[in-house]
């Protein structure tokens, strides 16, 4: 991996998960909407459709990038791999989710404007499925993404160094996995679960930041 792609790469992984946070932060607000606040929740959103659909666009391209980075990455560093295999198979995790991703965008795209042009029932449809998918399949790929990449860094040797970095990140993303997967279910598993849903969501993206600082410190 040369000098400037690594730079690409680093940027796009430290900064881009910040700036869709933002973007998504704006647009949800202090609301997690839910299957049963679907409803209030566009209704609350429809009264300024044309910047929340920016919000919706900016944070899906925004982490499309970042997806989309991790794809190169993982591609890049299983030719350097003693386990080839297993950065392909990163690769091919976030190529996967990046499709969904543009496909769970266009949805909410959607939901907006038809609950704008006042077909309340679709938007309402449109937007939940989207909800649901977001708790389950987007998290079980993320989770094989994050576990696959993992296993990469470490038998490519040296990719973002051995120091401190490479430690946090090595465990990092190997916790964050393991939470992602539990994603489906800790819904059902009451109230008090739900700080493991934030932590892994919140903690995994933080890693992908860490992991875009190791690329550029290598550069130095």
């Amino acid at each position: 991996m040369n000098t400037n792609t690594k730079k690409v790469l680093g940027w796009s992984l430290a900064i881009g998960p910040i700036l869709f946070h933002i973007f998504f932060g704006a647009f949800y607000g202090e609301t997690d909407p839910t299957i049963a606040t679907a409803d209030q929740f566009l209704n609350d959103a429809s009264a300024n459709v044309l910047l929340n659909k920016i919000l919706v666009l900016a944070g899906n391209l925004t982490m499309v990038v970042v997806v989309g980075a991790l794809f190169v990455f993982a591609s890049s560093i299983a030719s350097n791999s003693e386990a080839p295999a297993v950065g392909l198979f990163s690769a091919f995790f976030f190529l996967v989710l990046g499709a969904g991703i543009i496909e769970s965008g266009a949805a909410e795209l959607t939901a907006l404007e038809f609950y704008n042009q006042g077909n309340v029932d679709q938007a309402v449809n449109i937007f939940v499925a989207t909800l649901s998918e977001s708790g389950g399949m987007f998290s079980l790929t993320l989770a094989a993404g994050m576990l696959t990449l993992r296993s990469a860094i470490i038998n490519a040797k040296g990719v973002i160094g051995a120091g401190n970095i490479f430690k946090i990140v090595n465990y990092g993303l190997l916790i964050s996995g393991l939470l992602h997967l539990s994603f489906p279910i800790i819904p059902h598993l009451g109230d008090g679960f739900e700080a493991l849903g934030f932590l892994g969501w919140i903690g995994g993206w933080l890693i992908i930041v860490l992991l875009g600082v190791g690329l550029l410190r290598t550069n130095d």
